[in-house]
């Protein structure tokens, strides 16, 4: 099955985060708390969007095994935003042996966003390889994923559905989609409308067995 923790992020993931305050932040895609921290620049000024109105930009990863961290493409070390723009954190192909990580970034020297603790407007995504029967919690429920592989659904059904991602959003502990049905080959986004230091870890959820590749 999977793997998939937000705070541990791999090639399958994604990490977006709203830009509301203006400055210049410093990000970089972590391994260790011991690491180089600066990979690249953010730069907020101006704008004038509406929440959830700003653009998208992206910034992608790669591996880079000479000096064994993660590093953006050239275009992405110094972004230029306005207010409530946001950005995609996501990653190049796989390297065989890199790591997982998590997405850092601070603002005079003090934490902004860190994609291991979810806020208010971040959202995390995966992209599901494996089918199964998936389970997470939010505070003290449990709540499901269940991920039908190719042999369970005809060419065009499977082709439809990979094609939209399921988004869930959150508020608080209260997901909108409690049991949600999706299909190997489709992303889920978890987006938070309301909420401060949330994670998302899938497992096995019980009594289930996963799906045979």
């Amino acid at each position: 099955m999977d793997f998939v923790n937000s705070k541990h992020l791999t090639l399958q993931d994604g990490y977006l985060h709203l830009f509301q305050e203006e400055g210049v932040y410093i990000y970089g895609a972590q391994v260790t708390e011991q690491g180089p921290m600066e990979a690249g620049r953010i730069i907020v000024e101006g704008g004038k969007s509406a929440i959830g109105k700003g653009q998208q930009q992206d910034i992608v990863f790669h591996w880079d095994v000479s000096s064994q961290r993660y590093l953006p493409r050239p275009q992405d070390t110094e972004k230029k935003l306005g207010r409530n723009d946001f950005v995609l954190f996501h990653f190049e192909a796989p390297i065989p042996g890199q790591p997982p990580c998590y997405i850092l970034g601070r603002i005079d020297k003090k934490v902004a966003f860190d994609s291991r603790s979810l806020g208010s407007h971040d959202a995390f995504s995966h992209f599901f390889m494996s089918g199964g029967e998936y389970a997470y919690r939010l505070g003290k429920k449990e709540f499901r994923l269940n991920v039908s592989d190719h042999r369970e659904l005809s060419l065009e059904q499977h082709t439809k559905m990979a094609q939209e991602p399921v988004l869930i959003v959150i508020n608080g502990s209260d997901p909108s989609v409690k049991n949600a049905k999706l299909v190997a080959g489709q992303t889920v986004i978890w987006a938070v409308g309301e909420g401060q230091g949330l994670s998302i870890e899938a497992y096995p959820a019980k009594g289930s067995s996963p799906s045979s590749r």
